[in-house]
């Protein structure tokens, strides 16, 4: 119960933020770019895995959510708001230089001919993730997965999203997500599988 009420309580916090950088107060704009900033930088690189440009899509990203801040609604997380703007801000910049590409097994919307669902209770993730010894070693795999794979695991086990927030970040149905993530653990798995000992 403490932490449900820490929880509404960072909530509440963080709309009262809002509603004055709305009202154009730049020190709560700020406070609201820094408490983010690492958040948005980390989940840009796992789709752009340049350093460099992550920063400059960062940039860029709370450039839009400034301008568009007045026509955010308290109705959803600000999180998601927020990382669907950077997700977008990614593809748009990756898209423009021509090097964003998907999967060789996987279409844009997800769809997968070789691999077929499997039920996630088969390992739990957290146990998953904590076979690889080292933090930086586990994002080295992740960082070997496809980018649909890659955004979700770390939206998942990062961000602590729900299926359908993460359905609204990627603009797809809470079941193509699941399924995709179910895709990500086997992959995971073969990787930790046959990584050096």
């Amino acid at each position: 119960m403490i932490h449900d009420h820490r929880h509404r309580s960072s909530e509440t916090n963080e709309f009262d933020l809002i509603a004055r950088a709305q009202e154009g107060d730049d020190n709560a704009l700020e406070i609201l770019i820094h408490t983010h900033l690492n958040q948005v930088y980390y989940f840009i690189l796992q789709l752009n895995k340049n350093p460099k440009d992550a920063e400059d899509i960062a940039q860029e990203t709370f450039i839009k959510m400034w301008k568009k801040l007045s026509h955010y609604k308290p109705t959803g997380k600000f999180t998601t708001w927020l990382l669907t703007i950077a997700r977008n801000t990614t593809i748009d910049w990756m898209r423009k230089r021509r090097d964003y590409s998907f999967s060789e097994f996987e279409d844009e919307e997800g769809n997968n001919t070789i691999a077929d669902r499997v039920t996630s209770e088969e390992t739990p993730p957290d146990e998953l993730l904590l076979q690889a010894e080292e933090k930086r070693h586990m994002h080295m795999l992740l960082g070997q997965l496809p980018t649909l794979y890659r955004e979700v695991v770390f939206l998942r086990y990062e961000e602590h999203l729900s299926f359908e927030e993460i359905g609204t970040i990627l603009h797809k149905p809470a079941n193509t997500v699941r399924s995709q993530h179910n895709r990500a653990l086997i992959a995971l798995r073969k990787l930790v599988a046959h990584a050096p000992k």
